[in-house]
């Protein structure tokens, strides 16, 4: 149903495989419907729902040990709060996430969450702060070799500078 974008019939069939699930006992694969649950309802334009969703999949994930997934939902909502504006929220999202994954050593979706990270601080205002998790990030990419975070984090880098009003340094991070 999600690749022909019924997405209402996806709502159900998931919600049905959820039920079936925790009825066998297995609340983990039971909590993993949840994820493709809020992409469905973000495509429904149901931001609210998504987010509620996202938030108890995140916290169940969570309590039963999968930090991987967690740390996955916590990603998903940091970028749900993103595309709406609410940069704080986004922010703490993609710190908990960035912290998760770096406990599992996910060292990708930990860059990945750092940039979602300071991105929401850079449309805050917080430069600095936003500069410091950059560089945080660069680090940990340089050291496990990530070649597409690092350039995600020169562009960045790049509008941050152009928020400054720093032309040149802006147009070098385009650049690169």
């Amino acid at each position: 149903c999600l690749t022909r974008g019924e997405m209402a019939q996806a709502l159900e069939a998931l919600d049905a495989a959820a039920a079936g699930l925790r009825a066998a006992g297995l609340p983990d694969p039971a909590a993993q419907t949840q994820v493709p649950r809020i992409m469905a309802l973000s495509m429904l334009g149901r931001h609210d729902d998504a987010i509620a969703c996202a938030e108890a999949a995140q916290r169940e994930l969570a309590d039963l040990g999968n930090l991987s997934a967690a740390a996955r939902v916590s990603q998903n909502l940091g970028s749900l709060h993103f595309r709406r504006d609410a940069y704080a929220e986004a922010a703490s999202h993609f710190r908990t996430a960035a912290g998760m994954f770096s406990r599992v050593s996910d060292h990708e979706r930990s860059v990945n969450a750092d940039i979602g990270l300071a991105d929401s601080l850079t449309s805050m205002g917080d430069f600095d702060e936003a500069r410091r998790i950059y560089a945080r990030a660069r680090a940990q990419a340089q050291l496990h070799a990530l070649e597409a975070p690092g350039a995600m984090i020169d562009e960045s880098e790049a509008l941050l500078d152009l928020a400054r009003g720093r032309y040149r340094e802006a147009l070098a991070g385009f650049e690169s």
